[in-house]
């Protein structure tokens, strides 16, 4: 059955699919006049034949949109979708051909002509007929980029004004009823209507589900693993207690506490979700990290290494909901949007072009990424699929070191990294679009500045680094002096003496369940208010934290200070000494 699915898929995506179906009705229409064919056929005039085929092809043409939004991963849609337009222009010219036919071929041409004003099914076939032949003149990339895509995707929504004056022009006209043209419509109709329902069942669900999904710690088993790399493997996660899974903002991070062999207490560390929200199952894709390049010796990362060598289909795994504030809401879009990742930063990155790329077809959206070769590069067949599917998706892949096998055009768009100078070349003015980006150090570092001086305002860049290395450290906050700690909330004080990397690693290390994500100051879910004293931060936040307010992950007291615990109140406190274990 797949075989036979591919092989489909395989004939509608060949450039010739679409010359069989509009040469067809050419070739029956002569059929009928040659005396060969059935007399139903022969009773059908031409000027009707031509009307029906131009009809018949302009709502397949409609079809397509909803069939895009109800099914956005088929790929028998998004190969229909690649002959869109030249379908469309061959309604157009069917249309072209009706016209004469009908005033040839009644014979009251010349008093239908006269009063034209008088025919109503007439005038709404004009009026129809004029739209088309806007639309048709400016089904071309030039005039695509002429308009610029925002307008020119308005421009062709007047189809539907189009096809409501079709309605109108075959209900009345000479032979048609309404019941026959209904039928005709149904198709296009239903689909719509199917489409709305979506629509609409999707923003209630999004109104529906509370924040954060589940309070502390639940279980999550390991459903499938898939290696899309030679050092990158996703993990699908299913809930073990059979409800349903919140839902997240593409961009968002799940948190893991994980029980690794040798180490004294459980690690704690984040990874991006990788796709956008489904109902069961949440992705995420890890890379191996290795040893350091300038320390070949160190030992490799803790945690991606045991999911690696350690988490296979089965595993039960204890995660945190869902967080973090590098997030493209499908719901607030408000201008063209542009995706910039590299290595495995483009996991969240993937999660918000799933996410957006179906919901949001009236907006431009610009893809860009870089890997070191093919054998690097990430869910690359679901970036192929986007760009392929989608008009308004534009892929640009940059390989920094490709493999002889990696074909310039097949493969990759350009050898090297991907810098301002190729978004410049690409975007023309940065004015229209909102720029998301995720990647290694150097990177975000270049392009944060880049950006910056083209004249991108700070509110239009969202990114996310990754690993403390790619923050800017702002000194040793740290002191050994003693200060004391107070939660309000919890019944016990602690004291400060130098021992602890930060304010959140003492109060894990003494069973207090603070809210974390990233722990390295880039993503704020630890961030607390802060009552009394000062704190100072180990590097530099990766955002202004508010007056009053302190992030726990990275932050070390300067004096003695008190914190508000989460969904506490006030209660008398005794002095306890923390010390870090070990």
């Amino acid at each position: 059955m797949q075989s036979i699915k591919n092989a489909v898929v395989g004939m509608v995506s060949s450039r010739w699919f679409a010359w069989p179906l509009l040469v067809a009705p050419l070739l029956i229409l002569v059929h009928q006049k040659s005396g060969l064919a059935p007399q139903a056929w022969t009773d059908v005039s031409e000027q009707r034949f031509l009307g029906n085929t131009a009809l018949g092809l302009f709502l397949f043409v409609l079809c397509l949109t909803p069939l895009k939004v109800l099914f956005p991963r088929s790929r028998l849609v998004g190969a229909l979708n690649h002959h869109r337009r030249a379908i469309g222009v061959s309604s157009f010219l069917y249309a072209c051909s009706h016209i004469p036919f009908f005033f040839i071929g009644e014979a009251a041409g010349e008093e239908v002509l006269r009063e034209i004003a008088n025919y109503p099914y007439l005038l709404a076939g004009l009026g129809a007929f004029s739209i088309v032949s806007v639309m048709a003149s400016t089904s071309t990339d030039w005039a695509i980029h002429l308009l610029r895509y925002r307008w020119w995707k308005r421009l062709h929504r007047f189809a539907y004004a189009a096809a409501g004056l079709l309605f109108l022009h075959r209900s009345y006209g000479p032979q048609g009823t309404w019941d026959e043209t209904l039928l005709l419509f149904s198709p296009l109709l239903t689909l719509e209507s199917l489409r709305v329902l979506k629509q609409l069942q999707h923003r209630i669900s999004l109104l529906e589900q509370p924040r954060p999904a589940w309070e502390g710690w639940r279980t999550l088993r390991v459903a499938r693993r898939e290696q899309e790399t030679a050092d990158v493997s996703s993990f699908y996660l299913v809930p073990v207690d059979g409800k349903r899974l919140g839902r997240f903002e593409p961009g968002q991070f799940l948190t893991f506490r994980l029980d690794v062999p040798e180490q004294e207490r459980p690690v704690t560390r984040c990874y991006s979700l990788s796709d956008a929200w489904h109902r069961d199952h949440y992705r995420v894709s890890i890379k191996r990290v290795p040893p350091p390049a300038s320390a070949p010796d160190a030992p490799p990362g803790i945690s991606s290494n045991f999911f690696h060598d350690h988490v296979r289909e089965g595993r039960e795994l204890e995660v945190r909901a869902p967080s973090g504030r590098f997030v493209l809401d499908p719901r607030h879009v408000r201008r063209d949007i542009v995706l910039i990742a590299a290595g495995i930063g483009v996991t969240p990155i993937l999660a918000m072009l799933n996410a957006v790329a179906p919901r949001h077809l009236h907006r431009q959206i610009w893809v860009f990424y870089g890997a070191r070769s093919g054998r690097d590069h990430v869910q690359k067949e679901t970036m192929n699929f986007h760009d392929r599917q989608h008009a308004n998706v534009h892929l640009r892949v940059c390989y920094s070191d490709p493999e002889p096998t990696d074909q310039l055009g097949r493969d990759y768009h350009f050898a090297g990294r991907v810098n301002v100078d190729l978004l410049r070349s690409h975007l023309g003015r940065h004015q229209r679009y909102d720029f998301f980006y995720c990647g290694p150090s150097p990177m975000m570092e270049d392009l944060t500045t880049g950006l910056g001086q083209w004249g991108v305002p700070a509110e239009r860049l969202h990114y996310e680094t990754f690993g403390p290395s790619s923050v800017k450290s702002v000194g040793a906050a740290a002191t050994t002096e003693s200060h004391q700690i107070r939660f309000d909330g919890v019944d016990e004080d602690f004291e400060w003496s130098g021992d602890y990397s930060s304010l959140l690693e003492l109060g894990e290390s003494n069973g207090l369940d603070l809210p974390s994500g990233c722990r390295v100051g880039n993503c704020g879910t630890c961030m607390l208010k802060l009552e009394e004293g000062e704190v100072g931060y180990s590097v530099e936040p990766s955002f202004p934290v508010p007056e009053g307010s302190c992030l726990m992950c990275i932050g070390v007291p300067k004096t003695d200070v008190t914190i508000v615990a989460p969904g506490q109140s006030s209660r008398n406190h005794r002095t306890l000494t923390a010390r870090k274990p070990g």
